[in-house]
Order: structure tokens, then sequence, then C-alpha cells
């Protein structure tokens, strides 16, 4: 996978390069300091990934993503401190978006929905705006997503899992992330937790999205979903969750998921 790196300290840039070369599948064919260098390397070098900061002297990223956008198929990833440009990231059809400093971790799962993203037919995600009827429980079906022109409406259903990000929460769907200024602890009292399973402070994982369940070590519990990301559990859910999950017949003591050969 070609990678594409944008932003303008190079301190940045180079962090972020090293963060990038344990991934034996990712190449780093470029970095960037400002728009109009990184407009000339995607039009020579041709990357699959880009890794895209937002704020940065004269154009911004979500500048050059939007040029973009219809032209060139590079998945992008915007790297942000979620400053006053977030709202307008998020109207860009990144696949991803990951907070400085950034987490090795973190990174790992973005490069997962880069590699999935590749393999993948180019269409347009449709889970902003799909909306499920109101649940009879009274929890919400839905959440109303905030874009440039308005709001559209994100199905619970369609989220496979929700993550903190200081002053906004994280929906990340099958193909694309969407960003709602809310609190985990608001999101805690109107989302189904039949459906939306809390697994640490800064944590939601949709029940339909797992796929794996894994203990390592003995404090240390794991949760797969299809695109081969990791969510950990935080130590004070780990015990309740893993006895709720069994209960419930998503895993079998061993950790097997229910359903999967």
């Amino acid at each position: 996978m070609r990678v594409l790196i944008v932003d303008d300290e190079p301190l940045a840039r180079d962090l972020l390069n090293s963060l990038l070369e344990p991934a034996s599948d990712v190449e780093v064919v470029g970095m960037a300091g400002n728009v109009e260098e990184a407009d000339r390397a995607v039009a020579e070098l041709q990357p699959d990934l880009i890794f895209l900061d937002i704020q940065m002297p004269g154009q911004t990223g979500v500048d050059l993503a939007r040029s973009l956008k219809g032209v060139n198929r590079a998945a992008v990833v915007f790297v942000t401190a979620f400053d006053d440009y977030a709202l307008e990231a998020f109207d860009v059809a990144a696949i991803d978006y990951l907070l400085k400093p950034v987490d090795p971790e973190r990174l790992a799962i973005s490069l997962n929905r880069a590699r999935r993203f590749a393999g993948e037919p180019k269409s347009r995600d449709t889970g902003a705006g799909v909306a499920s009827a109101p649940t009879s429980s009274g929890w919400a079906s839905g959440v109303w997503v905030q874009k440039r022109h308005g709001q559209v409406r994100l199905a619970v259903e369609e989220i496979d899992w929700i993550e903190a990000a200081r002053d906004y929460v994280l929906l990340h769907t099958r193909r694309q992330s969407h960003m709602l200024r809310a609190t985990m602890e608001t999101l805690a009292k109107t989302l189904d937790p039949e459906v939306m399973l809390r697994i640490s402070r800064s944590t939601f994982v949709n029940r339909r999205a797992i796929r794996s369940v894994h203990e390592h070590g003995k404090k240390n519990l794991v949760i797969g979903l299809e695109d081969g990301t990791g969510l950990r559990v935080g130590s004070t859910y780990h015990k309740v969750l893993w006895r709720r999950l069994i209960r419930d017949g998503l895993v079998d003591a061993n950790g097997s998921v229910a359903g999967d050969e």
C-alpha cells in the first residue's frame, strides 16, 4: 500500500513515518509540507492512502481532499487536533480520523480500514441518512450528524463502533467515519445497551460487529471486528462484559463467537 504523508510540521511527518515502518505492506512513497506540494505528489506518486493534516499554511487539508474527490481514488485519513476545521473535515468522505499525537494501536486500526477500502468497490457509503424506525423500548434508533449543508441521520445499526475524541465522538461505519459533538455519557443514556456494548470509558461496540473475543494475559480482553480492528476492553469492564457475552451466547468460554466457523 503506497502512502503519502502530508503535514506542515517536519517532526510530525517523521514521527508518522516511523510509526508506519513496522507495517510490512506499507510503503511511504512521499511526504509533503503543504497542499501545493501534496497536489503534485498525488499526481506523480499515485498513492493508495493519504495521511492528511487539516490546518496548514495557505490551503487546508480539507481543501485538498475536496479537490481529489472524484478525481483520485486514494483513501484519506485526516490527522488532526480537532480544531475549528474539524466539522469541515468530517464533511469530506475520509475513511478515518486520527487524533494528534497519533497512538500506534489506533494507527493500526486506520491501516486496517484502508486495506479494506482498497479491496472493495469505491461506492459511496450509504450509512448516513439511513434511519430505522424508533425502537419500542424508547432507545434511540439513529443519531443526527452535522454536515456542511445540514444534518443527516445515521442509523444505530449501521454503526460498528464508537470512540471518544475529546469534545466529540467518532461513529465508525463499515466504510466511513462520522463526527458527532457529544459525550460518551450522553450516548450511554440514549443508546440501547443491548445493541451498543460499552467496553471502556471511551468505546462502544455494536454487538453484530463482533467477530472474536480474546484474552491476552489475565486482565487484557480484546474484541475483534470483521475488518481486523482490535478494540481493547477497559479493565473495569472486563469481567462484566465477559459474563454478558457468554450469557447472551455471543461467545463460548473459549472466546469463539457463536455462528462463526
